[in-house]
């Protein structure tokens, strides 16, 4: 109804897992790199779960269309099924012809073996996918991971891909299930988006569908990501909801007051803050009092003070009534809409305005950290320049903790009353210190002097060893051979000394590697993933890389 009015190619924020709109954000692009890095591991399992509406089946779809011309897919939709009928439907997906009246499970295995060995002799892989995979029961589970012996003398005959929510992670931490967990070979959980992953998420769908122009004003995007807890699917609904009601009343742009009133009509209340003769009773006697108010106020003159937009615009509010379309009292805030963004500095708090950055400027002063030099028109991207030069972009939400593990620069946003103030890079934190480049040079002040301006979201370049965002059994010598080295130096246990050093992803390595990672607070599942490799970078202190300053608290 409203994509034609906003210039829209095709309605954007359908809840259809459509992977032409699919946005991969950091944590998305990391769940597809372990997808795809299953589908050359050679057997096991692959694990991606995540929260109701967090994105899994379009990522998956997204995943299937960039599957290799030789691999041969069965699809498991609806796995509420029994054990034979779990394994007639991936015959049938297999192009396996299976009679009605067929129910013994050793000769479907039987007819499964002979087609999965047919291809293998033709050069060609084979993979399940199951989605929904948290409604299969432990008799078909088990089942499924006995599919996985079917093998040669070198690798597995199939490879196995398990899509579910939370609950699957649950079920296969069952003790009875621990022969399967055991043959996990990669695994990852989807979160919902971050408060800057929601707005770029936003921005992704319209600059697809042919709109670049801002149709969310921040402060809407803000309330979008209080409201929605950043899953994709309840962002979709909501920012639909929102294009209607700006289409209704023909505005050209969505404030924070229509995202809440998108919110009311999809939770069933009424869309306009209460019963209407409520609303009725409510204008008509603030009017009045008003009015009073002005008349006495006449030979009253300091009681006109009192009736200021703030005091009655607040009590109106709470008798449900709506201030009217996207109006802000002056000196109000939106409250409401902004209760997680930094306020206005109160009286001892620093002014942040002397620290910031613009936009051109934070992105050259990263750059040239890292040895770049940048491109000085001020639109320039900086993930585009990065990756010129062999370094990854990426865009993430944390506490300060994150950026101390991590180490190395990072720009960091700064709001205050609700807007976008400009960016601090940090070069330099301690535990109550941090170092900034601020336009006067640098500065050192107190961590806490930042925290009322700073919602989580940081961009920070990485520059992945041996150009290798993960690194596992199928990855190459040379990255093998570095993965062991840092290991050893930082004894994690890892076999070393040998001239040349031992290049094989073998058991030892596999161990110290997740003894790593579990000494870290990492998913200890023994496959090196760009978190893993940026802890052990920072934790060597690699030369070549900008690690910011330990600051001395």
């Amino acid at each position: 109804m409203y994509t034609q009015y906003f210039g829209l190619r095709e309605p954007v924020f359908s809840i259809t897992p459509d992977p032409v709109f699919l946005y991969l954000s950091p944590q998305h692009r990391e769940a597809l790199a372990h997808l795809l890095y299953g589908v050359s591991a050679g057997g096991g399992f692959v694990l991606l779960t995540g929260e109701v509406g967090t994105g899994k089946t379009t990522l998956c779809r997204a995943f299937l269309e960039q599957l290799p011309g030789d691999v041969d897919l069965a699809l498991v939709l609806n796995p509420n099924l029994s054990v034979v009928e779990l394994l007639k439907t991936v015959c049938r997906e297999f192009g396996i012809e299976v009679g009605v009246s067929e129910s013994s499970v050793k000769d479907l295995v039987d007819r499964l073996n002979q087609s999965l060995l047919r291809a293998h002799s033709e050069g060609r892989r084979s993979i399940l996918l199951i989605d929904e995979a948290q409604n299969l029961s432990a008799e078909v589970l088990e089942e499924i991971r006995l599919l996985t012996n079917l093998e040669t003398d070198k690798r597995k005959l199939l490879q196995i891909f398990l899509v579910g929510q939370p609950e699957l992670r649950d079920l296969l931490g069952q003790s009875r299930l621990r022969q399967l967990a055991q043959r996990i070979t990669a695994r990852f959980h989807l979160r919902p988006l971050g408060a800057w992953e929601t707005g770029e998420y936003v921005r992704h769908r319209l600059a697809v569908a042919g709109v670049e122009r801002r149709l969310f004003s921040r402060a809407a995007l803000r309330r979008l990501h209080r409201l929605s807890g950043g899953v994709p699917r309840l962002i979709n609904n909501l920012c639909d909801r929102a294009l209607l009601g700006a289409y209704a009343r023909r505005r050209q742009q969505v404030g924070w007051r229509m995202i809440g009133q998108a919110a009311r009509e999809l939770a069933g209340e009424y869309p306009s803050g209460g019963p209407p003769l409520l609303r009725f009773l409510a204008i008509a006697f603030a009017l009045g009092m008003m009015g009073v108010g002005l008349f006495w106020g006449m030979d009253h003159g300091p009681l006109l003070n009192t009736l200021s937009w703030d005091k009655w615009g607040a009590w109106i509010r709470q008798l449900g009534v709506p201030a009217g379309p996207e109006t802000v009292a002056p000196g109000e805030a939106p409250s409401e809409s902004l209760r997680d963004l930094p306020k206005e500095p109160v009286r001892g708090e620093r002014d942040i305005g002397t620290l910031v950055l613009s936009a051109n400027q934070g992105r050259q002063g990263l750059l040239e950290l890292w040895g770049v030099k940048p491109v000085t028109e001020v639109e320039a991207d900086l993930c585009a320049q990065a990756a010129a030069t062999g370094l990854i972009c990426r865009e993430l939400r944390g506490t300060w903790n994150n950026l101390r593990q991590y180490a190395l620069p990072a720009l960091l946003p700064m709001y205050r009353q609700g807007k976008n103030a400009g960016l601090v890079l940090v070069v330099g934190l301690g535990r109550l210190q941090v170092t900034l480049e601020t336009p006067g040079g640098r500065q050192s002040l107190p961590i806490s002097e930042l925290e009322p301006y700073w919602l989580g979201d940081y961009q920070l370049l990485w520059r992945p060893p041996e150009g290798l965002r993960t690194i596992g059994p199928r990855s190459p010598s040379r990255a093998l051979v570095w993965l062991r080295s840092a290991l050893q130096r930082l004894g994690g246990g890892a076999q070393g000394g040998e001239t040349p050093m031992n290049d094989h992803f073998d058991a030892e390595l596999k161990t110290a590697l997740a003894a790593f990672q579990e000494a870290n607070g990492l998913q200890a599942d023994g496959i090196a993933g760009p978190e893993t490799l940026m802890r052990l970078q920072a934790a060597l202190r690699e030369p070549g890389i900008p690690f910011i300053i330990r600051e001395a608290d």
